[in-house]
């Protein structure tokens, strides 16, 4: 709810209110509450009539419809984070300053928004490791990199062309040990079903592609695709 007064209060109201035809709300109870008043009316009787349901199906699917299509991935969260920052950074605003910017504009908690924020951006002494360094990487570091990518990790590019190695498991050891030798952070997802899950990222067209050179010979399952991303050759999916 405080996010969406956030939301309310500096942008005004984006999404309507989906009422049916008596007035009743069928989604968008929490926007009301916060305050938002554009509605756009359905005839549900029309709907199910459509559909060939009952009216009180029809409501429920379109509940569900609109849930759906308003709903963003946290890979898509993450990927907006990211670019809004760089946006911040190129207008001049030092990285350091950056994160007090996302919470200040961004409709998120600030423990999700530095949750979803590459190291960079958290603390300003704590970077990737430099290409140099990367460099230095032994051929021990490097078969294992490659061999955990294969097997429990993703190679990327998001909408905005940039490369992302990723490498996530519930085995904390073998996700904090990749940190290390890529220079990055490591961030937890805790579900109540499920062990947790750990993560490690690592951004920017310059480091993947000088990770994915020196580890390219060893790559199996990843091979081609770490191909294409070192040639510029593959398309963002």
């Amino acid at each position: 709810m405080k996010n969406l007064k956030k939301s309310l209060d500096t942008f005004g109201q984006i999404y309507a209110i989906i009422v049916d035809e008596t007035g009743d709300i069928i989604n968008g109870r929490h926007r009301a509450r916060a305050g938002a008043y554009h509605k756009e009316v359905v005839n549900t009787a029309e709907l199910a009539h459509r559909l060939g349901v009952s009216q009180e199906a029809a409501r429920i699917l379109l509940r569900m419809h609109s849930n759906v299509q308003r709903k963003v991935s946290e890979e898509e969260t993450r990927e907006e984070l990211l670019a809004l920052a760089e946006a911040f950074e190129k207008q001049g605003i030092p990285k350091e300053k950056i994160p007090e910017m996302l919470i200040k504009w961004v409709p998120y908690s600030e423990r999700y928004i530095r949750e979803l924020l590459p190291d960079e951006y958290k603390h300003k002494e704590k970077k990737h490791k430099s290409i140099e360094d990367l460099q230095r990487l032994t051929e021990e570091d490097k078969v294992w990199l490659a061999s955990t990518i294969d097997s429990t990790g993703s190679l990327y590019q998001d909408k905005y062309r940039q490369l992302w190695i990723k490498i996530f498991s519930t085995d904390r050891e073998l996700v904090e040990k990749a940190a290390r030798i890529l220079g990055a952070g490591v961030t937890v997802r805790k579900s109540n079903k499920r062990k947790p899950l750990y993560v490690t990222l690592i951004h920017g067209n310059k480091s993947v592609k000088a990770i994915l050179k020196l580890i390219q010979p060893y790559l199996k399952v990843k091979k081609d695709i770490a191909q294409k991303f070192v040639s510029d050759t593959a398309e963002a999916y």
